[in-house]
């Protein structure tokens, strides 16, 4: 059974933690996150919508069945990764972080949660900067405005404003991993096993109230919000990414099972997984289907936290301390 790397001086490396339930506890909210509308991601011609009438259709220097910069459409950028028969190979945009488990990406910037703290980069891995550095962010949420990351040393899930400033405290609890967002409630995991709490919370946000349990769940990991629905991955006994109504309700459905499936990030009809056991990333419909293996390398090295925007997935890899993306 595969594990998330989980340093920290109170959360240990990412095990069987056995740490009793205490009392959940608020936090200051500040202002009211605007709801996540993803990004664009890099560049790319094929949503740019119809060309006018009597304009002429975007034309490439070099072939893009073999041009990195316009691979298999104009303009289509792998971002240093190679092009072959138009089709983007990995790319490692950014090196050593220590432990990086949580990724995500807004307003054209990618945000990486590692020991080190919180880190900001552009899309493409450059103008790499330490935005919080006196705090080990594991999982993050980032929106228009702010990024939530969970913080590994005190168990808590903190927010740091894109504009600058401090991160604030919004709730602390034992074994907190995963965070998401959604126009009304802020969505978090705890990291251990169902009788000492381990499952999905949920509270109002900004905070009118104390979280609530939705459900139980073994070693939740990593969780996303979208259209109603929550979807959390687990590498414990449960071992597997699920989607389940965001109130707690109604039947779950399980879209991949097996092999730590503990990342998730869900966009449009997919839900795009990271599962340690099998070294992979995945795309599996949302509406059900077989799962697509995207990446599958000898050279990675326990893919962890994953953003999928327009056109990229963005994960980062544990033991190696890479940021990886996939153009597509």
């Amino acid at each position: 059974m595969t594990r998330a790397l989980f340093a920290g001086a109170a959360l240990l490396a990412a095990c069987s933690l056995t740490i009793d339930t205490g009392d959940l506890t608020g936090g200051p909210a500040a202002s009211s996150p605007a709801p996540d509308a993803g990004d664009a991601g890099p560049p790319s011609l094929d949503d740019a919508g119809p060309i006018p009438d009597g304009a002429s259709p975007p034309v490439c220097d070099l072939p893009t069945d073999s041009d990195p910069k316009n691979c298999g459409a104009c303009g289509r950028d792998c971002l240093g990764g190679a092009c072959t028969n138009g089709t983007c190979g990995v790319s490692v945009i950014a090196r050593d972080f220590d432990g990086p488990l949580g990724v995500s990406v807004a307003g054209g910037k990618v945000y990486v949660g590692h020991a080190g703290g919180l880190v900001e980069l552009d899309l493409d891995g450059t103008n790499r900067r330490t935005v919080v550095a006196d705090l080990h962010a594991t999982y993050v949420h980032a929106t228009e405005t702010d990024v939530f990351f969970a913080e590994g040393t005190t168990s808590s899930i903190r927010r740091w404003p894109r504009s600058g400033g401090s991160a604030a405290l919004v709730v602390g609890a034992p074994n907190i991993l995963g965070v998401a967002l959604s126009p009304t409630h802020l969505y978090y995991t705890r990291y251990t096993s169902p009788n000492a709490g381990g499952g999905v919370y949920r509270m109002t946000y900004p905070n009118t109230g104390g979280p609530e349990l939705l459900f139980s769940y073994d070693r939740a990991e990593e969780i996303d919000w979208l259209d109603g629905r929550i979807y959390v991955g687990s590498d414990g006994e449960s071992d597997a990414v699920i989607a389940v109504n965001d109130d707690g309700t109604g039947e779950r459905t399980t879209l991949l099972e097996g092999g730590g499936p503990v990342a998730v990030s869900v966009l449009g009809a997919d839900a795009f997984i990271a599962r340690q056991g099998g070294e992979e990333v995945l795309r599996v419909p949302i509406a059900g289907g077989a799962p697509e293996s995207l990446v599958k390398s000898p050279d990675q090295s326990r893919p962890s936290g994953i953003a999928a925007v327009a056109g990229a997935i963005y994960w980062v890899e544990v033991d190696s301390g890479e940021l990886d993306v996939l153009v597509y």
